[in-house]
Parts: structure tokens; C-alpha cells; sequence
């Protein structure tokens, strides 16, 4: 009998062959998504997410989040810790800044919708006005900024409070409705710009 040396080129695939026939055997894992699978709250979800919102290209707006939240099929945008860059449709310059705790952004419109203490403030004949409200909406095609929600602006030592407001991106014509003077003011009711 005469005695061959082993070759390896083919015990190494021969090996190779047996370990993969094991792994099919009955009792292979295969990994499987959890039950928590089915209840993530998007399709996708990104972090530290900023986004640049223009209209024919000239920018409108910086918009940054903790946390975006993605579905499938749909153009909207679920937003937590907000942050938002407003800019001069005409100079370019910065016009106003804004917070919130949530906020929604349709990425096809480019409509977005600060929620949950929404702090806006913006420089107004180098003054800081700050508004709040619940709810802060903004309209890029429109070039406004509104809420119909309860709304306080601050401005030089004095409180404002009424039932909404509406601007524009200059921040030039803000106009608060069923306004309310804190501190005793002689305004009540109606509407003041300004």
C-alpha cells in the first residue's frame, strides 16, 4: 500500500463544506428581529439632523433636531429638540431664532410646525422681541410666520399676550390679535403691530 501525502487544496474545502452542512441542521439560529421591531416609531430615525429649507434657491431657513423621525411614504418629518434659522428673504441676514420641544417639517411643502413651548425671538429695530406660544407655524411660499394659539411677546420690559400673531420673515410687521397688556396696560382687546 502506498501512502499519499494530505493535499490541503482539498481538505481545506472539504472542511469548509462539512462546518457549513452542520450549520444547516435543525437547531441553526437564525437571527429574527425582536417584538420591539414592530413598535419603532418611524422607518427610519436620524440624529442630529439639519436640514436647509430654500425656495428657488435662496435660503429661508437652518433647521436642526436632535432626533428626525422618517416614514415611509409620507413627506413629513417628526422633529424633537428644535431648532430653527430664520433669514431675510431680501438681505439674507439672520431675522429670528426658534426653539422648541418638537416640531414637524413637510419636506415637499416646506411647511414646518414648531410644538411645545416654542420660543421665538427676533430683532426688531435692534430690540430682542421674544414670542411664545404652543404652537408656532411657518410657511416658506408665503414668507410668514404665525400661531393661532395663545401667544406672548416680550419686548423693552413689557409683556404682550393675546390669542395668536402673524408676521413676516422681516419680523417688521408683527401683529398680535386680541391683545392683553400685562401690568396693568391700557390695552385690551384688538389687535396691535408691531
Amino acid at each position: 500500500m502506498i501512502r499519499r501525502p494530505l493535499d490541503f487544496r482539498t481538505l481545506i474545502p472539504a472542511a469548509f463544506l462539512a462546518v457549513g452542512l452542520a450549520a444547516c441542521g435543525e437547531d441553526a439560529m437564525t437571527p429574527t428581529p425582536g417584538a420591539e421591531f414592530g413598535d419603532l416609531p418611524a422607518d427610519n430615525i436620524s440624529f442630529d439632523v439639519r436640514l436647509r429649507i430654500t425656495e428657488q434657491g435662496v435660503r429661508k431657513a437652518d433647521l436642526v433636531s436632535d432626533t428626525a423621525f422618517f416614514y415611509q411614504g409620507d413627506s413629513r418629518t417628526d422633529l424633537r429638540g428644535v431648532e430653527a434659522t430664520f433669514y431675510d428673504p431680501v438681505t439674507g441676514r439672520e431675522s429670528g431664532r426658534l426653539t422648541s420641544r418638537t416640531g414637524l417639517y413637510d419636506m415637499e411643502s416646506g411647511a414646518f410646525t414648531a410644538t411645545g413651548d416654542a420660543v421665538l425671538i427676533v430683532q426688531v429695530d435692534g430690540e430682542d422681541q421674544r414670542i411664545e406660544s404652543e404652537e408656532l407655524h411657518y410657511d416658506v411660499a408665503r414668507e410668514r410666520i404665525w400661531s393661532d394659539r395663545a401667544t406672548t411677546l416680550s419686548e423693552d420690559g413689557r409683556v404682550f399676550r393675546g390669542s395668536g400673531f402673524e408676521s413676516d420673515l422681516t419680523f417688521q410687521n408683527i401683529r398680535v390679535t386680541q391683545l392683553r397688556e400685562d401690568e396693568g396696560g391700557a390695552r385690551n382687546g384688538g389687535e396691535i403691530t408691531f
